[in-house]
């Protein structure tokens, strides 16, 4: 199996600089190709039907481990570094998409951390997200700026397990998530990640989506807080995914646009043996 790498911009492709992503891919060397490979052979080879979930969620941990070394190198590699730090959370109100595993995990780090009482204001600023959204098209809730369900004070209070996209999101400069934050319809706003990095870590992204799919679980993108809401309250869902059904309701899928979509992406795609393809929508 190769690597083949697509290029797509959906709805919304302001959140990231095209030409500086293309940039980016023809300079990526071997190694870094085989990167989201690696993964895929990683996850794909730990993941089996009979486990169970406590199993499935150390295969997760194991993974973001691996993911947050990606990311290390990648930033200690780039000379400018990240301004992001603890209490910047411009990007913690962005229209964000998780895979069921990523709930599943958010859900466990929770139950162990968290007081009753803590966990019950979860899911009511949850619930109320989903309630706002409700009769959003997807535009408006791209621009609605909604807090995330777990951010308190400016710190994300499940930060250790916190799903792929919190986890691998990165911007060489404050300005333009300032930028986003005050002005989330202003569609000419572009983001600064390091370009390299920003592709590489997306394609181990959707390296592990594949796993999972490849392994017969529902690989489907949900809205993080409707899919919360419905974890927290509901054992079944957990019950549903691990026999290889739909995790949470056709109301918390994302739209096909979701945040895996929406920022131009470089996707990690079997490819017949010996072919590496660039492929672009653009």
């Amino acid at each position: 199996m190769s690597v083949g790498i697509i290029i797509s911009t959906g709805h919304q492709v302001s959140q990231i600089s095209v030409a500086a992503l293309l940039v980016a891919l023809k300079n990526i060397p071997v190694l870094d190709a085989a990167i989201p490979e690696q993964a895929y052979t990683k996850l794909r080879s730990a993941l089996g039907s009979s486990l169970n979930m406590e199993a499935i969620l150390r295969i997760v941990t194991e993974h973001y481990e691996r993911v947050d070394e990606i990311f290390r190198q990648g930033v200690a590699a780039c000379p400018s570094g990240i301004p992001c730090k603890a209490g910047c959370s411009y990007c913690c109100h962005y229209k964000t998409d998780v895979m069921p595993w990523e709930v599943f995990l958010l859900v466990a780090y929770l139950r162990k951390y968290l007081t009753a009482e803590q966990l019950a204001d979860v899911q009511k600023r949850a619930e109320a997200n989903r309630e706002a959204i409700r009769s959003m098209t997807f535009d408006q809730h791209v621009g609605a700026q909604l807090p995330c369900p777990l951010l308190r004070d400016g710190l994300c209070i499940a930060y250790k397990a916190r799903p792929d996209a919190c986890r691998t999101h990165q911007s060489q400069t404050i300005a333009p998530c300032l930028r986003a934050y005050t002005h989330p319809n202003d569609s000419t706003t572009q983001s600064d990640p390091i370009p390299r990095l920003r592709i590489l870590l997306t394609a181990v992204g959707h390296a592990a989506d594949q796993a999972f799919s490849a392994a017969g679980y529902d690989a489907r993108s949900y809205d993080l807080s409707c899919a919360l809401v419905e974890a927290l309250t509901n054992s079944k869902c957990a019950k549903r995914w691990r026999r290889g059904k739909q995790a949470f309701s056709n109301a918390s899928l994302s739209t096909p646009f979701g945040e895996h979509d929406v920022m131009a992406r470089a996707m990690f795609n079997p490819a017949p043996q010996g072919v590496t393809s660039v492929k672009s929508s653009i």
